[in-house]
């Protein structure tokens, strides 16, 4: 405890003055004359002893009076950063972080958490003396938005024009930088945070390079009473069509305080609504959900999933963009048109039926160059040697979301780097020579091929009489496997695109494959898997820079971009990496791309999960980050501007000591006035 005015506390000689007076009092006599002395024995031991205890006791509480009032008026308070005498001719820096990132935008008592900073920034400026300087950053985008001495006038309409963001920022790294850009001579150096603390240091400095020279004040926000958030939306369908359902696993938290009943889910296709579902949260419980509805579109279905508002309305809609696959361009490679005569037959009768594909067939002993610009699948088929450019070829094919279908079984004289694009190493060719491998399921078989079009699925499997023995990674799916349990077929994503890996050829000395009833299905689903533009189209979290990957034949186009606001920007390709980059991604909702006027795709800018609303740090470990003694938790409540004055110069206690003179005073008339009757019966 320490005292704003010390010099009062030279009056405490005053304690002293109703003792004085008591014993002052004690040297006066005064004579009395009584009838008779019978009772005076009785009288001493009964009533005087008594009066004696309460004058004693009154004596204490007027010494009690006099030493409260006095310690009232020398200003007592608790220690606090600043001793109150000194706060104003203080030389100081003074450093205001906002935190204004998404989740500040939910709000509390209905006013969002940034509202309230803001606020409560403006009313503690008048604490700050004359010789304080001010600086003050926003997180988002990260930038210094004042710095000078103190003028309310200035610094006022600077604070309020700090905007509301979708963005996610990174907290503690930039406080690290910001305090070790500053080079401050000022003796008195405090740095003030608004935030939910909602995240983790996310450098290493923040608690190991915050020198002890620094004061903080860690101003929190408070937890959301009602919010229901919309952790994640997946595309269950690996096969996108016009006529197959699409469906959308959604997973919903209530990470409000407060139970949650009949709550409706909509799923809208195109902002057409194309389900719903009722339901009820408990606080701090999660529920799965999975829809299922036809495609509205023959190209792209935007769909969107939408919560009813509540305290935090970022998190209630998302949106997501979904391909749907009407034409792919594939190309075949092999070393001879023999090899691929079944092959062929099999792409040509899908392309009857369906009228989808469009096949280019290149035969070459030696695969120098592959030109794949406007492929979207390729298939390799006993091929020959691939030059080191093809490999390049491919990678950057992946890249960009190409699918590869290969049918292995006899590489040789392969570049060494042609592991980069998931073809897995052959340890040897296992021939079964008398009988065969029966083929079966494999672990992910209906991830992939839960829609084959086939009775009895098991017995159209094909039989091998020969396949390469591989050795697969744990980042490969085996889709189909050999009883003796080596894979036949797996799946891996390189890049943005899949590689299909047969282990066997399609070729009837090594399998009857062409002559199985699920071979043309399971082809078909590989061909739009692999051919599906899941690449342009996916998702990005909000600020994150969008690739869009082009054919060549659309570089010249006139290209642009639609922003979820409904604003439009013309964009550029970049003609040597063949795409467009897109960096103004800082709206949630749907991004549309037109080529030429016409819609080419869609994606879409999602909530950071960092940025969803959570349970804050605790305050005991929020301080644990800092130096001993070197940071101050508060909360931004109403009377937030008392709270951080005595944060910075202490906690006042004159209140206390005027609560004890009060009640001191009034134990002193009670007894003061019981001894006079006292007294006064004992005389009569």
């Amino acid at each position: 405890m320490t005292f704003l005015s010390p010099s009062v506390l030279f009056a405490l000689a005053a304690v002293s003055i109703p003792l004085i007076i008591h014993l002052f009092s004690k040297f006066r006599t005064q004579k009395i004359d009584f009838s008779t002395i019978s009772f005076i024995q009785d009288l001493e031991h009964e009533t005087i002893r008594n009066i004696k205890i309460k004058q004693w006791i009154i004596l204490l509480l007027r010494m009690v009076i006099v030493l409260a009032l006095v310690l009232l008026f020398s200003r007592p308070v608790m220690e606090g950063f600043i001793p109150g005498w000194m706060g104003a001719e203080l030389e100081s820096r003074i450093v205001v972080v906002v935190d204004n990132s998404a989740s500040m935008s939910a709000l509390i008592d209905g006013e969002s958490r940034l509202s309230r900073s803001k606020k409560s920034m403006i009313d503690i400026v008048s604490i700050f003396g004359d010789n304080s300087l001010f600086d003050i950053y926003q997180t988002n985008p990260p930038k210094k938005v004042y710095s000078g001495p103190i003028d309310l006038p200035v610094i006022r309409p600077i604070i309020h024009a700090i905007p509301v963001t979708a963005s996610n920022d990174h907290l503690w790294a930039f406080i690290d930088s910001t305090i070790a850009s500053i080079e401050s001579t000022e003796p008195n150096k405090e740095c003030i945070i608004f935030s939910d603390f909602q995240t983790w240091p996310d450098s290493i400095r923040s608690k190991a390079n915050q020198g002890q020279s620094w004061r903080y004040y860690l101003v929190s926000q408070g937890q959301i009473q009602d919010n229901l958030s919309i952790l994640d939306v997946q595309s269950v369908s690996r096969v996108k069509t016009k006529n197959q359902l699409l469906k959308l696993n959604t997973r919903i938290l209530n990470n409000g305080l407060i139970p949650k009943a009949n709550i409706p889910i909509e799923l809208l296709f195109d902002d057409h609504r194309v389900g719903q579902v009722v339901t009820e949260f408990s606080p701090g419980t999660s529920k799965d959900f999975l829809f299922q509805a036809f495609p509205t579109s023959d190209n792209l279905v935007k769909g969107t999933i939408q919560l009813p508002k509540d305290d935090f309305e970022l998190d209630n809609e998302i949106v997501i963009n979904l391909p749907i696959t009407s034409q792919i361009k594939c190309a075949i490679f092999s070393r001879s048109s023999d090899n691929i005569f079944m092959l062929e037959t099999a792409l040509r009768s899908i392309n009857e039926k369906e009228e989808f594909l469009s096949i280019e067939t290149r035969i070459q002993t030696e695969l120098n160059r592959l030109f794949l610009d406007d492929i979207d699948v390729a298939l390799f088929h006993n091929v020959g040697v691939l030059s080191e450019q093809s490999i390049t070829e491919l990678k950057a094919f992946q890249k960009k979301g190409g699918g590869i279908i290969w049918f292995g079984g006899g590489l040789s004289n392969q570049p060494k780097n042609i592991h980069d694009i998931g073809i897995p190493t052959i340890k040897n060719v296992v021939e079964s020579k008398t009988g065969f491998f029966k083929a079966q399921k494999g672990e992910h078989f209906n991830q992939l091929f839960e829609n084959l079009n086939v009775r009895h699925i098991d017995r159209e499997l094909p039989e091998i009489f020969k396949y390469a023995k591989i050795n697969p990674s744990h980042l490969n799916q085996v889709l189909l496997s050999l009883n003796n349990g080596d894979p036949l077929l797996i799946e891996k994503k390189v890049g943005s695109g899949h590689l299909f890996y047969f282990a066997s050829q399609i070729d009837l000395r090594w399998n009857d494959l062409p002559m199985r009833g699920a071979f043309i299905p399971m082809l078909h689903q590989l061909l739009l898997t692999a051919g599906t533009d899941e690449l342009n189209s996916d998702p990005v979290w909000i600020d994150e820079s969008k690739w869009v990957a082009l054919n060549h034949e659309l570089l010249n186009h006139e290209w642009e971009l639609v922003l979820p606001s409904g604003s439009k920007e013309k964009l550029i390709p970049d003609f040597q990496q063949k795409g467009l980059l897109i960096s103004n991604t800082n709206k949630l909702g749907a991004y549309t791309l037109f080529s030429n006027g016409v819609p080419y795709t869609s994606f879409s800018t999602i909530l950071h999960p960092s940025e969803i609303p959570a349970d804050p740090i605790m305050k005991a470990e929020l301080l644990s980050i800092f130096p001993d003694e070197s940071a101050k938790y508060l909360e931004n409540s109403v009377e937030f501007t008392q709270s951080f004055n005595e944060a910075r110069h202490g906690k006042s206690l004159w209140k206390t000591f005027l609560f004890i003179a009060l009640l001191a005073m009034i134990g002193e008339t009670i007894l003061s006035r019981g001894t006079g009757e006292t007294i006064k019966r004992s005389q009569d």
